[in-house]
């Protein structure tokens, strides 16, 4: 008997050691973190390349200084190997947005904007949830604006309160949920009004 277990321990622990097994971590298992703002937040997916965007922050920044805004999104981009047209999206949408809606700080205080580089390969998207760290859904709706690479998600309540990281999964519509962590260091400061 004892043979035979120390056989089978044997087996198994070759198997795992030759990539013969393959687990994916649950999703609540610990995944790399972004150390700043605007990191890759879905860096362990190789094909689509996920920012949260600060829009107050980019837009005091861009009337404060157009040269400075412009170095930053060229830092961003270059930093976290972004395609070439994040810096005319994020121009674009920044430009567009205190046109598109006079009340836009309040109704942009409760929606999440990420710049998405691979869009397409979320598209269409079936679902998407946003939990808050007590697993409670505060995600309301998504709206995805593929003519400037951003998805942005309405929550229930006012994201610059949000102090615990966010689990995300969006569900495509083939293959495995694209699940992922915005850590508290990620999310948009409170403004200065």
């Amino acid at each position: 008997m004892r043979t035979s277990q120390l056989w089978i321990s044997s087996f198994l622990a070759l198997w795992v050691l030759t990539g013969c097994a393959s687990f994916s971590a649950p999703f609540n298992a610990p995944q790399p973190q972004a150390t700043q703002q605007y990191s890759n937040l879905t860096a362990a997916d190789r094909h689509i390349n996920m920012v949260l965007i600060d829009e107050r922050q980019l837009i005091n920044q861009r009337r404060a200084s157009q040269a400075n805004f412009n170095e930053q999104l060229s830092t961003i981009r270059a930093r976290e190997g972004l395609a070439p047209n994040f810096e005319a999206s994020v121009r674009q949408f920044v430009a567009h947005l205190p046109n598109h809606d006079r009340n836009w700080r309040e109704t942009y205080t409760y929606i999440l904007v990420f710049y998405v580089d691979g869009l397409n390969r979320l598209e269409p998207l079936r679902g998407l949830t946003v939990r808050n760290s007590a697993g409670e859904r505060i995600s309301e709706s998504f709206q995805v604006s593929p003519e400037d690479h951003m998805l942005e998600i309405t929550i229930s309540g006012d994201k610059y309160r949000i102090r615990e990281p966010l689990q995300v999964e969006i569900a495509r519509s083939s293959g495995a949920p694209l699940q992922f962590t915005v850590p508290v260091v990620a999310l948009p400061n409170r403004p200065n009004r």
